[in-house]
């Protein structure tokens, strides 16, 4: 089925979904906006936008008991997982050698 402008507002199914994504998306407004303009508390902002994703993957599986929500948070959570130094880390010791 395919929906033209406002048609898809209608549905109630599409706006929940559309509703999940836009709250998904705003979650990580912080961690896009330290990763373009440079601030101290990169990291840390980082680092809590994970937080919060792992929040959500944990209500999704247990409270939901669904797995779509951590299909969707998966790749993303990695990824911001990793720019925060979450994961991969190297020791600073390690690159003196």
């Amino acid at each position: 089925m395919v929906f033209f402008g406002g048609e898809a507002l209608l549905d109630p199914d599409v706006a929940d979904a559309a509703g999940l994504f836009a709250l998904i998306g705003v979650g990580f407004v912080p961690a896009i906006w330290v990763s373009i303009r440079p601030s101290k508390f990169r990291q840390r902002i980082q680092k809590s936008t994970v937080v919060a994703c792992l929040g959500l993957v944990f209500f999704g599986v247990v409270v939901v008991r669904d797995l779509i929500l951590p299909m969707i948070l998966m790749p993303t959570t990695t990824l911001l997982a990793v720019a925060s130094g979450l994961i991969f880390q190297r020791s600073p010791a390690a690159g003196k050698r």
